[in-house]
C-alpha cells in the first residue's frame, strides 16, 4: 500500500466566498491487497469514523471505508489549520491499522496444540 496525502487551501464563490482546506488521499494498493479485499469482503469496513465534511449533511457516506481505498483516492474538508494536522495524522494511524488487517488476512492460523 502506497499513500500520499496531500493538503491544499481552496477558496469557492464569488460574492459569498468560503476558505477550506481539502485534505487528498491517494491509495495505490497492490493486486494481492485487492484480492484480500475482495476475497474477504472488507470494502464495507470502516477504516476511520469521522464527522461530516464540510457542505454534507451527517450519515454513514463521510465515513472512510475500504471501498474507498479501492478507488484510489478520498478528498476531506476542514476549516482549520490545527485540523487538517490531527486529521492527517489519525488517518496515517489508521492506515496502518488498515495494512495490518490486510495483512492479517492474507493466510489462516497456525494450528494450536496445547495442553491444559
Amino acid at each position: 500500500m502506497k499513500i500520499n496525502i496531500r493538503n491544499e487551501v481552496v477558496v469557492t464563490g464569488m460574492v459569498m466566498k468560503e476558505k477550506f482546506i481539502e485534505i487528498t488521499l491517494n491509495v495505490q494498493l497492490s493486486e494481492e491487497e485487492k484480492a484480500v479485499i475482495k476475497e474477504n469482503s472488507l470494502d464495507s469496513f470502516v477504516v476511520m469514523d469521522r464527522e461530516a465534511p464540510l457542505g454534507k449533511s451527517s450519515g454513514n457516506s463521510h465515513n472512510l471505508l475500504f471501498r474507498n481505498l479501492v478507488d484510489g483516492q478520498d478528498k476531506y474538508k476542514v476549516y482549520l489549520p490545527s485540523e487538517a494536522k490531527y486529521y492527517i495524522e489519525e488517518l496515517v494511524e489508521r492506515l496502518k491499522k488498515a495494512k495490518d488487517l490486510i495483512s492479517a488476512n492474507t493466510t489462516l492460523p497456525a494450528d494450536v496444540t496445547l495442553e491444559i
